[in-house]
């Protein structure tokens, strides 16, 4: 490791070890961000961040257990409020 990377480093270590642990997690995805970007499309790499692709492992489990209005589609979830109302 270069001088000048062991400097970046140690500042983001100092940085980090007040934050909370939220701020951690947030910090986390945003590294995962930066690394998705250079292997994608850079206005997709949000997509592939550790938070998006837990909410879309979510919304599969609430497909497969019947809590998704309209087979998750908007036009047919608006169909489906339309019918209901």
């Amino acid at each position: 490791m270069s001088i000048k990377l062991k400097t970046v480093v140690s500042s983001i270590m100092e940085e980090v070890k007040s934050l909370p642990t939220r701020d951690l997690k947030e910090i986390l995805d945003f590294v995962y961000f930066v690394k998705a970007k250079s292997v994608t499309e850079p206005s997709q790499s949000y997509f592939w961040t550790r938070m998006w692709q837990k909410m879309e492992l979510d919304v599969e489990k609430d497909k497969v257990c019947g809590r998704v209005i309209g087979g998750g589609k908007a036009k047919d979830l608006l169909k489906e409020l339309k019918r209901a109302g």
